[in-house]
């Protein structure tokens, strides 16, 4: 991974369509990339200060975390060795809060917050039980606040340190959210 994130065009060199295809770099004797885990063709964003997706940097940039793992699974790894830092057997969309305490993994059946300096689970809020894909989610700039799609009830804020519920915003249409984004300089929540 650490040889991944010196190079874009080793990191990512299928990228098109905003599909993501990578196998890690360099390679190793002996290893297919196939068995360390190439990223599915997905046609999701990445993770970004704004909202989760597939991929995700912390903001200081020494964590990198991948949510679609093939054959299946999530990784957070540590960008200066390599080191797996923590992993779950869950495909998931994977998100930093902006202050860098907090990583939100989104599951099929559940978001859940790990507290970065020790990667002990904080919370977890269950989907919906016929949920099949992960939900999105989406930070606000403070890390405070936390916006997480728990179709079909819509889009919930949830506070950060308790995972209280704060307001949940019901869609005209009841339908699952595909992506949520948040933007700092209009106090925007983008749902998609």
């Amino acid at each position: 991974w650490a040889g991944w994130l010196r190079d874009v065009d080793t990191l990512f060199p299928q990228l098109q369509d905003h599909t993501l295809r990578a196998s890690p770099w360099p390679p190793v004797a002996g290893v297919e990339p196939t068995s360390w885990g190439r990223l599915l063709a997905k046609r999701l964003p990445a993770g970004s200060p704004t909202g989760s997706g597939l991929i995700a940097l912390s903001g200081d940039g020494r964590l990198a975390a991948a949510g679609f793992l093939e054959p299946q699974g999530t990784t957070v790894r540590a960008i200066e060795t390599g080191a797996v830092i923590r992993s779950w057997p869950q495909n998931g969309l994977v998100a930093f809060s902006p202050d860098g305490r907090w990583f939100l993994f989104s599951e099929a059946r559940a978001h859940r917050l790990f507290r970065v300096a020790d990667w002990t689970e904080h919370w977890s809020i269950p989907r919906a039980p016929n949920s099949l894909n992960p939900g999105p989610a989406a930070f606000f700039a403070d890390g405070a606040t936390v916006a997480i799609d728990l179709h079909p009830q819509g889009v919930r804020l949830v506070s950060t340190e308790t995972g209280n519920p704060l307001l949940t915003l019901t869609p005209p249409i009841l339908q699952p959210a595909t992506d949520l984004r948040y933007h700092q300089e209009s106090d925007t929540l983008l749902a998609a």
